[in-house]
């Protein structure tokens, strides 16, 4: 837990350098809604961001994963950072990490779980298409639950960020 904590740290600090750069790429805040599957169940997320000037976004998710006729989710709720590789491009591929609390209710599908509180891990990856479109693969891990992982993937639309205006207006 103290490794995850000082990698989070350092991962801020990295971002905090990276936003003192006035040559601003994308706008400042975006949200995306997005749909997907996790281990062949429905599942849903909302996320939150804010666009660094280069390269870097961090922000909150909140996701309801595997949504079941039989019942029972997980539901994640995490802090996240991705780092985009081009994105200036038309097709920025991303890579990132999100942390947070991760609440099981059982169902039929869920492992043998109680309805409990668990520390979660969030590695990802993908492309945004045109500043709208995302496509991500992610995994899911408890690491307090027998290193319980699964593999999920979705398509989002975001609604804000892309390009900043390069409008400069002269001193009259």
């Amino acid at each position: 837990m103290r490794k995850l904590s000082l990698i989070f740290i350092i991962l801020l600090s990295a971002t905090a350098l990276f936003a003192q750069n006035p040559n601003r790429v994308v706008k400042h805040f975006e949200i995306e809604l997005n749909v997907g599957t996790l281990n062949s169940f429905a599942s849903g997320a909302v996320e939150l961001r804010y666009n660094f000037p280069q390269h870097w976004d961090i922000g909150a998710r909140a996701c309801v994963d595997g949504i079941a006729v039989a019942g029972g989710s997980g539901n994640s709720f995490n802090i996240i950072s991705d780092y985009n590789f081009a994105q200036e491009k038309r097709v920025s591929p991303f890579v990132g990490i999100g942390t947070g609390l991760y609440i099981s209710i059982p169902g039929d599908y869920v492992p043998k779980i109680d309805n409990s509180y668990y520390f979660h891990l969030m590695p990802r990856f993908g492309i945004e298409i045109c500043d709208r479109l995302r496509i991500t693969g992610y995994l899911n891990i408890i690491p307090s639950y027998n290193n319980f992982a699964d593999a999920g993937i979705s398509l989002g639309f975001v609604f804000g960020g892309g390009k900043e205006n390069k409008i400069k207006y002269k001193n009259r």
